[in-house]
């Protein structure tokens, strides 16, 4: 080889560097919806886990059991009201209805303590109800100007068909508290307890209150009843 072909073939040092190529940028576009669609990658076992675990929860027994358990209890609630409500328009029960009709001194065994005689009317307009009675309820007799007890009692036992008027008889033992003169304003108070009655068929009892006001002309003998009205009210 020549010595010009070997100055040829060995580069010299001042020789410039060739460049290297330049890499090329690219922009990948995604679909939004597919960003959306799929959980990242830390939460996909979360995901799953919890997919799994609904599934078992819908198909447990005691789920199950328990949905039977509520849709038998709203159906018996059902069952009843519509009884109730049948009930009710075939017997129409109505409310009682009071009266004082008499009330007299009967004088005393004890010189301070003056005994009274009360009768009140009971009016049953119920068709198809009756009510039976408990013995032993309490009634009190109050002076509504003053206040005091004058006297109180029980209430008799008794059954009351339907569609009647039954007197119930009171007998009030007096107390310490002196007697008023001429015409008063008396207050009654009577709690007792009655039962329905269809036929045989007996229903709750039922716990009631009787507030009657009196104006009597007095209490001396047989007083005369100048005004009363009477309210009765349901006890729970």
């Amino acid at each position: 080889m020549s010595e010009q072909e070997r100055a040829r073939a060995v580069p010299t040092a001042d020789a410039s560097p060739v460049p290297a190529p330049k890499l090329g940028s690219f922009v990948v576009q995604v679909a939004k919806d597919q960003i959306y669609r799929v959980p990242p990658p830390e939460n996909a076992y979360l995901v799953v886990r919890y997919r799994k675990r609904s599934k078992a929860r819908r198909r447990s027994p005691c789920f199950r059991c328990l949905i039977w358990i509520l849709a038998a209890a709203f159906l018996l609630l059902l069952l009843l009201a519509t009884a109730a409500v049948a009930l009710y328009l075939i017997l129409r029960p109505a409310s009682l209805a009071f009266a004082v009709q008499s009330l007299s001194d009967r004088g005393a065994t004890d010189p301070d303590k003056t005994e009274y005689d009360l009768t009140l009317n009971v009016t049953n307009p119920s068709h198809k109800l009756g009510y039976s009675y408990a013995a032993g309820g309490s009634v009190v007799l109050v002076v509504v100007t003053n206040g005091a007890e004058i006297a109180a009692g029980e209430t008799p036992g008794f059954y009351q068909g339907p569609r009647n008027t039954t007197t119930m008889p009171l007998a009030l033992r007096g107390s310490n508290a002196s007697q008023p003169k001429g015409a008063s304003a008396l207050k009654l108070t009577a709690k007792l307890r009655a039962r329905p009655k269809v036929g045989n068929l007996q229903f709750w009892s039922t716990r009631m209150e009787v507030t009657c006001g009196v104006g009597a002309s007095a209490l001396a003998g047989e007083a005369r009843i100048l005004s009363q009205h009477c309210h009765t009210k349901l006890l729970l």
